[in-house]
């Protein structure tokens, strides 16, 4: 069974123009097939519910506190920010208050909007 395009004997030009459109049509639903069987990037449901202390802490490695910065502000020991923060990387599988701060974004826990100014 011959397709449309190739039974039509008019070469006119819009004939090429939907000719083009059905094959970028077909390839982008090609490229949809294949990439919904990609596996996800992220784990985005171990970060799906931070508790709100892991959410200040996060809040101050955004503002540049140091761990006792932290301590201080929230009214805990230091100890107790530092096993925030390794649960918070945890979640987050980072190793780093950068990595965090960029994972948070891109997980859009935090929006840059937020952020305190100085």
């Amino acid at each position: 069974m011959k397709s449309l395009f190739s039974m039509s004997t008019d070469p006119s030009p819009s004939f090429f123009l939907l000719k083009s459109f059905h094959q970028k049509c077909a390839r982008a639903e090609f490229i949809r097939q294949e990439f919904s069987q990609l596996p996800t990037l992220f784990n985005i449901g171990a970060t799906k519910e931070l508790t709100p202390r892991e959410r200040d802490v996060l809040q101050g490695l955004v503002r540049g506190e140091s761990e006792v910065e932290m301590a201080h502000r929230l009214g805990i020991e230091r100890a107790t920010v530092h096993t925030h923060l390794q649960r918070l990387y945890s979640r987050l599988d980072v190793h780093s208050a950068q990595e965090a701060i960029l994972r948070s974004f891109e997980f859009r826990i935090i929006d840059w909007l937020d952020l305190p100014s100085k």
